[in-house]
C-alpha cells in the first residue's frame, strides 16, 4: 500500500514537473524571439528626380518666286525693270542674312564675249546711288513694297521706291548682304528685289543672259 502511494506521488510529481518545464520552454522562446511578424505585407519605396534635355538644330529654307527674271526688250535710254522675291523661313534664334553675288566676275550679263555693263558693285554697306547717277547699265535694289518690315534698310536702298529717293547698285562679284535681321521671328519673311537694265546707245544689239546667286544664311 505504501509503495503504491509512493508510486502515485512520484508520477504526479513528474506530471507537474513536465507541465512546468513546457511552460518554462514557451516563456523562454517568447523572450528570445519576440512576436512573429509577417514581412511579406510590409511596403518600402524610394524616389529620385530625372532631368530631360533636348537641342533643336537650326533650319533654313529659301524659296524664290521665279528661277528666271525676264526683262523686256529695251531701247537705249529707256530702262526696263522687273521684280522677284526671296522668301526665307528659319528657326534661328539670332536671325539671318540674305546675300547676293553675280556668277561671273566679268559681267552679270553677256552674249558670248560681249559684256553688258554693270553698275558699281554693291559693297554691302553704303555705295548705292540714285537712278540719275547709276548710269546706263544693269543694276538692282531691295524693293520696299512687299519686303517684310524690319528687313528693309532705308539707309542702303533709299527712303522710298520712287526716284530720286530709290537707291541702286550693281550686283557684287562676291557675296554681299542686301537684307538682314538679328532676331528670332518664327514666321517666313520676304525680300523683294528689283532689277533694272538700261544700255548705252553704243551697246550691241543682241540678247544677253547671265546669272546671280541668292543665299540665305543664319547668323552665328
Amino acid at each position: 500500500m505504501r509503495e503504491e502511494i509512493s508510486r502515485f506521488k512520484a508520477l504526479r510529481f513528474l506530471k507537474v514537473l513536465g507541465a512546468g518545464l513546457g511552460l518554462f520552454a514557451f516563456l523562454l522562446l517568447s523572450a528570445s524571439f519576440g512576436p512573429v511578424v509577417n514581412l511579406a505585407s510590409a511596403q518600402v519605396s524610394t524616389s529620385t528626380g530625372q532631368t530631360i534635355n533636348v537641342t533643336v538644330n537650326q533650319t533654313i529654307t529659301l524659296t524664290l518666286s521665279t528661277s528666271t527674271v525676264n526683262l523686256a526688250s529695251l531701247t537705249p535710254g529707256a530702262p526696263v525693270s522687273a521684280t522677284s522675291s526671296a522668301t526665307v523661313a528659319t528657326n534661328a534664334a539670332t536671325g539671318w542674312n540674305l546675300k547676293i553675288n553675280r556668277n561671273s566676275s566679268t559681267s552679270t550679263l553677256a552674249s558670248g564675249t560681249i559684256a553688258f555693263p554693270d553698275a558699281t558693285s554693291w559693297n554691302g554697306t553704303n555705295n548705292a546711288t540714285s537712278s540719275v547717277n547709276v548710269g546706263a547699265n544693269l543694276h538692282f535694289r531691295v524693293y520696299q513694297t512687299g519686303t517684310t518690315a524690319g528687313l528693309y534698310n532705308a539707309t542702303w536702298w533709299g527712303s522710298a521706291d520712287t526716284d530720286p529717293q530709290a537707291l541702286y547698285a550693281g550686283f557684287p562679284t562676291s557675296t554681299a548682304t542686301v537684307a538682314s535681321t538679328s532676331t528670332y521671328v518664327g514666321t517666313s519673311q520676304t525680300v523683294v528685289l528689283k532689277v533694272v537694265a538700261d544700255a548705252p546707245a553704243t551697246q550691241q544689239a543682241t540678247s544677253y543672259t547671265g546669272g546671280i546667286t541668292i543665299t540665305a544664311i543664319t547668323n552665328p
